[in-house]
């Protein structure tokens, strides 16, 4: 088996799932000032390779992730659901509308935990597990 490319990031220099995207894009591509991903579902594409990712897959190497978790709570979860709340229709209005109230009173995953969930669906034991994602949190 060959040695995969691994990416570290610092999670003491992440406050914002905008914050993380930027962070990973300059890992990624630190020759590159452009953003890689603008949203999750982007960032989820990504991951998936041929955007800048090995095909072959990859480590993520996550540095300080308890300093992430700590700052990727539900305050910006509130934001980023208010926002979807405001923007979508029908069936998933009302998801991120129940969403929403979850985050609102401290309850349902926060930002972190909608990051190592989408990542970890690109894992070894993940539904997209082909992409050869490995999350390493220190």
């Amino acid at each position: 088996m060959t040695e995969l490319k691994e990416f570290t990031i610092d999670g003491a220099k992440i406050s914002s799932i905008q914050g993380f995207l930027n962070v990973f894009g300059n890992a990624l591509t630190p020759e590159t000032k452009w953003a890689l991903a603008t949203n999750l579902d982007a960032f989820d594409d990504i991951l998936t390779g041929g955007f800048g990712t090995p095909d072959e897959g990859f480590v993520l190497r996550w540095k300080n992730s308890d300093a992430s978790r700590k700052l990727l709570g539900h305050k910006w979860t509130k934001q980023n659901l208010r926002g979807q709340m405001l923007s979508c229709i029908g069936e998933d209005r009302v998801r991120a509308k129940t969403a929403w109230l979850a985050a609102r009173s401290g309850q349902g995953p926060g930002d972190f935990d909608m990051l190592i969930d989408l990542i970890g669906k690109h894992g070894p034991r993940g539904e997209c597990s082909a992409s050869n994602v490995h999350l390493m949190l220190e």
